[in-house]
């Protein structure tokens, strides 16, 4: 479990990798991750494999966290950006919250395994509706690449002064 929390610490701070390979990039690495290292320990048995996968999927996990939030809050317009954020984080905390619920029905010597498993599935979903999101127009923004920012402002039906100004 230390592993898993100190390994999500190590990912939040990598988060400035999303500005050089982009937000949707970074948020299918990081759920392809999370997906093969949640599975992991169903198929190797060893101690060490298990700590790999843990913390390997810490890593992806905090990363996760706090890129989804920057990119909803970067496909939000200026009056929706807070509650857009809010939402995500309440979701983000209810799912960490049943993860937990999840983790005490199944923790017997039998189960434990499944309990890690079943972190794969959020992952597994995020992996396939990917497909149908659209790089954050910051991102574009950050690359100097005005072609493909008002392609994404207008994907997202925003304005120019929509885009946050720190960047």
């Amino acid at each position: 479990v230390s592993v898993f929390e100190i390994s999500e610490i190590v990912g939040i701070l990598l988060y400035f990798l999303a500005d050089r390979l982009g937000r949707r990039l970074t948020l299918l690495t990081c759920a392809v991750i999370m997906a093969a290292t949640s599975l992991m320990p169903m198929i190797e048995h060893s101690y060490s494999t298990l700590i790999i996968a843990r913390s390997l999927s810490g890593m992806a996990g905090g990363f996760l966290f706090v890129i989804a939030l920057v990119y909803v809050v970067e496909i939000s317009t200026k009056q929706t950006q807070a509650s857009m954020g809010s939402i995500i984080l309440v979701f983000l905390t209810a799912g960490l919250m049943a993860e937990l619920d999840i983790n005490a029905i199944l923790a017997t010597d039998i189960h434990w395994r499944l309990a890690i498993a079943i972190g794969s599935v959020p992952a597994i979903f995020l992996v396939a509706t990917i497909y149908f999101m659209k790089e954050s127009p910051v991102f574009y923004r950050i690359k100097g690449d005005t072609e493909n920012l008002k392609k994404s402002i207008a994907f997202y039906t925003l304005e120019p002064e929509d885009l946050p100004l720190f960047i």
